[in-house]
């Protein structure tokens, strides 16, 4: 993480490292924008619940822009034995054959702490999958699950190996986002040329007893 990935009044509460967490997850739910191909947040209120801007993926980030279950996210932040933020959401497209069920799509490893404005935001390399290569909630049994869940260290291993298998599209949903931001007007977040990197690996390895 560098400077670049934070904008002007956040402050860095605190930096963690990976060898100093623990294993294990948390799951924070977001609204999938209707009829998208795209593992990416209701940008444009399509489900009828307003325009959604968690996860602030430009950031890298959750509770970045706005509070989202927000007792969630600080008690993450807060919990030196959980180190992914597990992202799921319910599939919501009529022509793919995952709609209507849920999915962890990606990832958080958290690396710091914010405060912006009083509100408490984590920050980390990032990793999303498409739909064909996420994991079902099923497959940890908590397939209705959709406020906070904190994740045992096997269940957290069982969805990252799941998901460390597949492609990271980041860039391809970072792009997606910002075009659809245009639609409602919002400006972006970075300076043209200034995307946040892919990743800063490792995102998920041996050495941190996983």
């Amino acid at each position: 993480m560098t400077d670049s990935d934070i904008d002007q009044g956040v402050e860095i509460v605190q930096e963690f490292q990976p060898d100093e967490l623990g294993a294990r997850g948390r799951a924070q739910f977001f609204f999938h924008h209707r009829g998208n191909d795209l593992p990416v947040r209701d940008v444009t209120g399509t489900q009828g619940h307003g325009d959604k801007v968690e996860p602030c993926i430009e950031r890298k980030a959750e509770n970045y822009c706005t509070k989202c279950i927000p007792e969630n996210i600080s008690s993450f932040a807060d919990d030196d034995s959980e180190r992914y933020l597990l992202l799921f959401t319910r599939v919501r497209n009529s022509e793919l054959q995952a709609n209507g069920e849920q999915f962890y799509v990606g990832y958080i490893d958290k690396r710091r702490k914010l405060d912006i404005n009083g509100r408490t935001a984590i920050q980390g390399p990032i990793k999303l999958v498409s739909f064909e290569d996420a994991c079902p909630l099923s497959l940890v049994g908590s397939p209705d699950t959709r406020n906070q869940k904190r994740l045992n260290e096997e269940k957290t291993e069982k969805i990252l190996s799941y998901l460390d298998d597949a492609e990271n599209i980041y860039h391809e949903c970072v792009e997606e986002v910002e075009r659809l931001e245009k639609r409602v007007g919002r400006p972006r977040l970075w300076e043209e040329g200034g995307v946040p990197p892919e990743t800063d690996d490792p995102l998920h390895d041996e050495s941190s007893g996983c």
